[in-house]
């Protein structure tokens, strides 16, 4: 159903604080990734902290001013601790962002991130819900795919896949009509993207940055666009985590480490199994998490 959706929050600032630990050295996913975030960072739409001790690590964050890089954080094996690590973006994020996200280093992001996220946010405050647990897949894409679609010479784009957003929202117009019943396929607007858009029109105000190029519909066009060509990762593999400090009582979270299998699955269990404490919500239909194929 449509969200009854109010922003309890004011309309500047970022909305979420987004920690990351790429891979050594950083690929071109990863840089990819930050350019992405980078948009959303040099937007006032997120906040970036990246954790990595390695100088490859530092000269990939060095082209980003807007990103924060942290050399010292809890480690087990040589490998980030998980709980340590989430517990330090939220105390990084304490009084500055009401959501804290860890995403895998090789994720893009777009400003449906922030949409989707503030929607449940205010949906959570509604059901006075304080603690807050947003899970979602990947979608995969293939290189050669995308430069066969619309989107040819996507990889050359000085923003990666946002940079689209902003300079081909007509194109994905005309793509959306010529697809003709795809909406409707999807469930029109009582669908996942459907909700996307009644969250964005009840919204009635624009995103907190006089550099926004247009308004989310145009964004979802672009990602339904991408969805078209892209394949959801398996329904067992969460790649990305968003929650309100406090959710997690850090005692109870087994010692993890970033980057292994499985932890993925515990906790999103960890959230399921407590239903009247933690609103777990799954936002891949809405939050669209680009992972190029490698």
């Amino acid at each position: 159903r449509p969200l009854a959706y109010s922003p309890a929050r004011p309309t500047r600032g970022a909305l979420i604080t987004l920690m990351s630990s790429p891979r050594v050295p950083p690929g071109d996913s990863e840089m990819l990734a930050m350019k992405s975030w980078n948009w959303l960072a040099t937007r006032h739409l997120v906040d970036v902290l990246v954790l990595g001790a390695e100088p490859e690590v530092a000269t990939a964050v060095a082209q980003f001013p807007a990103f924060v890089l942290e050399k010292e954080f809890p480690t087990k094996f040589d490998l980030p601790l998980l709980k340590g690590c989430w517990k330090l973006v939220e105390e990084r994020g304490r009084g500055k962002t009401p959501l804290v996200m860890y995403t895998n280093g090789d994720l893009q992001f777009y400003p449906d991130l922030y949409v989707t996220a503030e929607a449940v946010l205010a949906e959570a405050q509604r059901r006075n819900k304080q603690r807050l647990l947003i899970v979602g897949r990947r979608l995969n894409l293939d290189k050669e795919a995308l430069d066969k679609t619309a989107f040819p010479g996507w990889s050359q784009a000085p923003d990666g896949f946002p940079m689209l957003v902003a300079n081909r929202t007509r194109q994905a117009h005309q793509m959306q009509q010529q697809q003709g019943g795809a909406r409707a396929a999807e469930g029109g607007d009582a669908g996942p993207t459907g909700l996307l858009r009644t969250a964005w029109a009840e919204r009635k105000q624009p995103l907190p940055t006089d550099n926004y190029p247009g308004d989310l519909s145009e964004s979802v066009a672009i990602t339904e666009g991408l969805k078209a060509v892209g394949k959801f990762f398996q329904n067992n593999a969460i790649d990305y985590f968003i929650w309100t400090p406090g959710t997690f009582v850090w005692d109870e979270i087994l010692d993890f480490t970033l980057g292994r299998v499985a932890f993925d699955n515990w906790i999103m269990a960890y959230g399921i199994a407590r239903p009247n404490d933690i609103m777990t919500v799954d936002a891949s239909m809405t939050i669209t998490a680009v992972h190029i194929n490698h």
